[in-house]
């Protein structure tokens, strides 16, 4: 446990710590664990009780706020360890067949696969970015295509946030800073219009209910926190 971290919090820096809880894909489990094996503090990483759904390893110190559990499955189940099963039956949802399947936590009774149910339960903000590029912002130089609404490319040179900015700005600042400070206006138009974007619901996206019987998450009492 980062008993260190914990004495000195005036130093410690959530975008700095190496340590602080990370998701991989399952295909990086190697890098996640020597990602963690490199802490001063000697923090030991855990695996979330909901893992296998939330993908989430963290180290004592943070698990210890949300009773076990990671932020998310705490905020969205409250002390609950989820169910899942193996299976040869394809997802009713997707029709795909992926050998493991989450009961759905509303006490319905149905079952889904994982990549369903992490998209029907938990909700990403990056699905809901919009590209500044229809706003008068130069595209991406490195010739990512990004969707109009969606996961953008995210490259540095394209949404540099780098502290040599201050510096220097003309060699720090990446395409979206110099298009801000040239187009004020454009940029803020974008910015505004990111933030409706934030609010309007996409499909079944991150609804929370059963596609099925339409049970929500929030009607079953063991899912509040409080």
């Amino acid at each position: 446990m980062c008993l260190e971290l914990i004495g000195l919090p005036d130093i410690w820096d959530m975008d700095l710590c190496r340590y602080y809880p990370k998701r991989y894909p399952r295909s990086n489990i190697e890098y996640n664990q020597s990602f963690y094996s490199s802490c001063p503090y000697n923090c030991s990483p855990k695996k979330c009780p909901n893992f296998e759904l939330c993908d989430t390893t963290a180290p004592d110190w943070y698990l210890g706020f949300w009773e076990g559990y990671c932020m998310s499955c705490y905020m969205s189940f409250g002390q609950k360890i989820l169910e899942f099963r193996d299976t040869l039956e394809p997802c009713v949802i997707c029709f795909d067949t992926k050998q493991r399947e989450l009961k759905f936590p509303a006490d319905c009774g149905h079952w889904f696969c994982i990549s369903c149910s992490i998209n029907i339960i938990f909700w990403d903000v990056t699905k809901y970015c919009l590209s500044p590029v229809p706003y008068g912002c130069p595209p991406c130089p490195n010739g990512c295509k990004n969707p109009l609404r969606g996961v953008q490319c995210g490259c540095g040179e394209f949404y540099n946030n780098k502290a040599e900015i201050f510096c220097d700005f003309d060699k720090g600042a990446g395409v979206i800073q110099k298009w801000e400070r040239r187009y004020p206006d454009q940029y803020q138009k974008w910015l505004e219009d990111e933030r409706i974007s934030f609010t309007i619901p996409i499909g079944a996206y991150a609804n929370r209910i059963c596609p099925l019987c339409r049970k929500s998450l929030e009607d079953y009492p063991q899912n509040k926190t409080q």
